[in-house]
């Protein structure tokens, strides 16, 4: 008797194994895969948004305290400060010099008025500015009637 040479992938189980054992094989993965299914199922069950806000809120009251001086305008106008700078720094290619050179100089009236020409209706700053839409308009009012009363140099 000759024997045959039989050229087998090693890559290719199904080549290696016969059927017997590749039953074997496809009930041993579906029972892990079971298992680990369950075991995820149980570990988010742990877990909700609800528990999440809870202790986010509870850490955010253990480390900061709140001072009965405290004024919700002040930190607002603060932060409308802030998203304006960090806008106009990222996104900002119209008047990008000017308005580089209003930032370092801590002059807002340039950023707050390309905020309003440009920022609300880009859509990649409208986002970020829209809760400050009316500050913006009312900060842009305020400096155009001071522009408008301001005397003339000559």
């Amino acid at each position: 008797n000759r024997l045959k040479l039989m050229i087998i992938d090693i890559n290719n189980i199904k080549e290696i194994l016969n059927k017997e054992d590749l039953n074997k094989l496809s009930t041993i993965k579906n029972n892990i895969l079971k298992t680990k299914s369950a075991r995820a199922y149980e570990l988010s069950q742990k877990y909700s948004w609800e528990k999440h806000a809870v202790q986010i809120l509870a850490l955010y009251s253990k480390f900061t305290s709140t001072s009965k001086d405290w004024n919700f305008y002040d930190s607002f106008e603060l932060a409308a400060y802030r998203t304006l700078a960090t806008v106009v720094a990222l996104f900002a290619e119209e008047k990008k010099d000017i308005l580089s050179q209003s930032m370092l100089n801590f002059d807002y009236q340039k950023m707050i008025q390309w905020s309003t020409e440009y920022g609300l209706s880009m859509p990649q700053t409208r986002e970020f500015l829209l809760p400050f839409k009316d500050w913006l308009l009312s900060k842009n009012i305020q400096s155009n009637q001071y522009e408008s009363n301001k005397p003339k140099q000559l």
